[in-house]
Formats: C-alpha cells, sequence, structure tokens
C-alpha cells in the first residue's frame, strides 16, 4: 500500500452549492414562464379590492363635500330667514307709523273742515 499517492476527495459542499444555486436560478424562471390561476385570481381580486376601497374613498369625500356645502347653505339660509324676519318687523313698524299719520292727516283734515 502506498501511503505518499493523494487520494481523490469530493467536495460535497461545492455540490450542495450548485445544486442550490441551479434551484434557485431555474425555479423563478419556471414560476414567471407558467401562470398561475391561483395567483393570477389573487391578484386580480387584490385590483378589485383596491379599486372597491378607492371608489368607496371616492364616495365619502364626495358624500362629505356635499354634507359641508349643505351645512353652509342651511347657515346662510337661517341668516336669511333672520333678515326677513327682521325686516319683516322693521316694516310692521313702519305700517304703524304711515297708518297713524294717515289717521293724524285724516283728522287734521277733518278738524280744518275738509
Amino acid at each position: 500500500m502506498e501511503v505518499n499517492q493523494p487520494q481523490k476527495c469530493v467536495n460535497i459542499g461545492d455540490i450542495v452549492d450548485n445544486i442550490q444555486k441551479n434551484n434557485f436560478v431555474a425555479r423563478p424562471v419556471a414560476l414567471f414562464s407558467i401562470p398561475n390561476p391561483i395567483v393570477q385570481h389573487q391578484q386580480k381580486a387584490t385590483e378589485h379590492a383596491s379599486s372597491i376601497a378607492s371608489d368607496i374613498e371616492s364616495w365619502k369625500n364626495a358624500s362629505d363635500d356635499e354634507r359641508k356645502a349643505m351645512e353652509h347653505q342651511i347657515g346662510v339660509l337661517r341668516q336669511r330667514q333672520q333678515q326677513i324676519r327682521q325686516s319683516s318687523m322693521e316694516m310692521s313698524v313702519l305700517v304703524d307709523q304711515i297708518k297713524q299719520r294717515l289717521g293724524n292727516f285724516e283728522r287734521q283734515k277733518l278738524g280744518n273742515g275738509g
């Protein structure tokens, strides 16, 4: 038996590394080259859910804007109602004054022999 002759060794670590590298490169290519119906369905469902969420948010914002506009209009109408009440009271006072003056005028006319 010769002791000085070098023995050939197989490095298992290199083999495992090569297999992992080959599988790592090959797997993603296979996943992307063959469409997966479950993944496609999940993507469509996610897109649809996002679209619905966006629509709901838009509707909510529009609804909030409409509510704020209506609240503003209600405030304007209340102010206008108060102005009308004030004007009505002022007109009532003026009508009473005119009636009084007409009454005075009629009495003066009758008193002067009119």
